[in-house]
């Protein structure tokens, strides 16, 4: 990838991501927020041709998320949602459901959103 936007709520996560990307010689442009998801969300600019969401399990309003990538209109013409998540959730009705994979109790939703 070019760039890599990175959204992590705890600080000290995000300093560690920050060197992750320092140790793999990554020479693509790096920005990593230290804000909420949700509120990244609310405001979020630019286009994005994958958008990984690997929030915990138990996360408030984790269903949402599908909904609100959508709605702020953060992917590409030909872009991709994978949202990891546990086996109890389920994301086949959401609007943009392509796939779900699954690898023991770890799961994986595709969506794509029409411009």
């Amino acid at each position: 990838a070019a760039s890599v936007t990175a959204i992590e709520k705890q600080r000290q996560a995000c300093s560690y991501i920050k060197g992750c990307y320092d140790v793999l010689g990554y020479e693509g442009e790096v920005t990593v927020l230290n804000i909420n998801v949700f509120k990244y969300l609310e405001s979020a600019v630019g286009r994005f041709d994958l958008v990984f969401a690997d929030p915990p399990y138990d996360l408030k309003n984790l269903c949402s998320i599908p909904s609100q990538v959508r709605e702020a209109g953060l992917l590409t013409e030909d872009g991709i949602l994978v949202l990891e998540h546990g086996e109890s959730d389920n994301f086949h009705g959401e609007e943009g459901f392509v796939e779900i994979r699954k690898y023991g109790h770890v799961h994986f939703s595709f969506f794509t959103f029409e411009s």
